[in-house]
């Protein structure tokens, strides 16, 4: 499987390609064009003898125009019958929200295609998505440093006593910064219960979680981050 996202305002500091190893997907940063396949309903005419035969082409090649690309890739196995979103979506949804930890919304600011190759079958299947994300853009540079720093986080986040319920907070994190509005914030919430309030009418775990983040108290959290007031409002919604 291999999934691609136009990066705004990220690039490499060298202009190469970075490679961040996720153990079982790959993530490359890539700049210039990248080709892949889209959805077509083209037809073509095809000439045999004296017939002549209509023919669709369910699959087009294009090429994206220059710039800075995200390219997810994820090999597996399918068992027969399940469905390809159950084993690699969770996944993607999950390395989202870890970029976007540290260098924002704009390292994987939309999709825009998704290729399930077969290597048994040479079939490639494709699906696009052009959705536009309102987000500020800020000129971040993808650096050497960097691309360490995300893969000793995968594995830090791998080692933990309970490292599905950190993978299940960044999947709600990547949906709430791809989410406007009320939606947005209820899925930032969501993600904050996940990762630190297994009692969900406890706010004190999650102020104690972001103090200890930001080396602080738990006293200047709450007046700082105003906890209180989005839980509140939470509440409310």
């Amino acid at each position: 499987m291999v999934s691609g996202y136009q990066s705004l305002g990220v690039s490499s500091a060298s202009g190469a390609e970075i490679v961040i190893d996720f153990s079982d997907s790959v993530c490359v940063l890539v700049s210039g064009m990248v080709s892949y396949y889209v959805s077509s309903d083209t037809l073509r005419i095809e000439e045999k003898g004296n017939a002549v035969h209509l023919l669709s082409s369910p699959l087009a090649k294009t090429e994206s125009p220059e710039g800075n690309w995200i390219l997810f890739m994820h090999p597996y196995s399918s068992p027969p019958g399940q469905d390809i979103s159950e084993l690699w979506k969770p996944k993607e949804e999950y390395l989202c929200g870890l970029l976007r930890t540290i260098l924002g919304d704009n390292i994987v600011h939309h999709k825009i295609f998704e290729n399930d190759v077969n290597f048994t079958t040479n079939e490639i299947a494709a699906s696009t998505e052009a959705v536009a994300i309102e987000t500020p853009l800020r000129k971040r540079i993808m650096t050497e440093d960097l691309r360490k720093q995300y893969e000793r986080l995968y594995e830090k986040l791998a080692s933990l006593p309970n490292p599905e319920r950190t993978k299940l907070a960044l999947r709600w994190h990547n949906k709430a910064c791809t989410t406007q509005g009320i939606d947005g914030f209820l899925s930032h919430w969501i993600s904050y219960e996940v990762l630190a309030m297994p009692d969900s009418a406890n706010i004190g775990p999650l102020k104690k979680t972001i103090a200890d983040a930001y080396e602080s108290t738990v006293d200047q959290i709450s007046e700082e981050f105003h906890i209180g007031r989005m839980y509140d409002l939470r509440s409310r919604t």
